[in-house]
């Protein structure tokens, strides 16, 4: 992603914001792994190292959340970022016994709140 446009909030927006709720930033090592909503405001500043870093997006979305026509872009993200097709649109099911924390701990993950 060189640049965004759609859905990058103004200067004065991102100013009224951090001096509300503050700016949060996350650190960790090589292989660590950060999960949130990307709902979340967030952002990231240019790699600065040597080395590729690399971003994996996965997203669950409600079944009665289903793709519609964009609200503003010009075309339909790709099938292979938000698919139409039926097979694909079906609850998950969850695990017994697997919420985030009983993982963590079996895990021995640290998990942060905000």
């Amino acid at each position: 992603l060189q640049a965004q446009v759609a859905g990058t909030p103004s200067e004065s927006a991102l100013m009224e914001l951090s001096e509300k709720f503050g700016i949060e930033y996350m650190t960790g090592e090589a292989g660590d792994v950060l999960l949130f909503d990307s709902n979340a405001m967030h952002g990231s500043h240019s790699n600065v190292s040597p080395w590729a870093r690399s971003n994996a997006f996965v997203v669950y979305n409600a079944v009665s959340n289903q793709v519609t026509d964009p609200y503003a872009a010009a075309c339909p993200r790709p099938l292979h970022v938000a698919t139409r097709e039926p097979e694909y649109m079906r609850p998950l099911v969850p695990a017994s016994g697997s919420t985030i924390e009983e993982m963590a701990e079996k895990d021995k993950m640290t998990l942060l709140t905000m």
